[in-house]
């Protein structure tokens, strides 16, 4: 196996994993802060029912990363092999963040008995995921390119049909 794919496949792991740390936390500071996505227009209350910041992280972010991970090793997200256009590769991403929310909310609707904090946060954390997953792999993606471009990682392969060519000419 080549070594840039091999780097950039296993890189994607911990960068999804900081991509939708920021997410969360982003969306547990604006809806702390009270901060509303469209400017000049307060539609939000302030938040009451925010936990402390510890306990979120601890509770709610550090899982939430790990499910997300295991949620896009298992409809492929980490393949080393993609071989799909980059819209399809968003729609994966838009797959995982959409089951993403659905077991969340199953987890506390089920298991907790009780609803979310803020589903308001919850709209922000899967907006920024979104959005922050597809720039890591966009970014990804374009440093692949750069270095292929460069000459780093390209693979040399040489026909039968050529080498005979060869052969026969000399």
């Amino acid at each position: 196996m080549k070594k840039v794919p091999l780097f950039i496949g296993v890189a994607r792991v911990p960068l999804d994993a900081l991509a939708v740390c920021a997410a969360l936390l982003l969306s547990y500071r604006l809806r702390e802060a009270g901060i509303d996505l469209i400017p000049r227009v307060q539609l939000l209350e302030p938040a009451t029912t925010l936990p402390a910041f510890d306990y979120y992280f601890q509770t709610f972010v550090a899982p939430g990363i790990g499910l997300f991970l295991i949620l896009s090793a298992l409809i492929g997200l980490y393949s080393l092999e993609l071989r799909e256009g980059a819209w399809r590769h968003v729609g994966r991403i838009m797959l995982a963040v959409g089951l993403w929310l659905v077991m969340v909310n199953a987890w506390f609707l089920l298991v907790l008995r009780e609803l979310f904090f803020s589903r308001v946060l919850l709209l922000q954390a899967v907006i920024f995921m979104t959005v922050f997953v597809s720039a890591v792999r966009a970014s990804l993606i374009m440093l692949e390119r750069a270095l292929l471009r460069r000459g780093i990682g390209k693979l040399m392969v040489v026909s039968v049909a050529e080498l005979m060519l060869r052969r026969c000419s000399s």
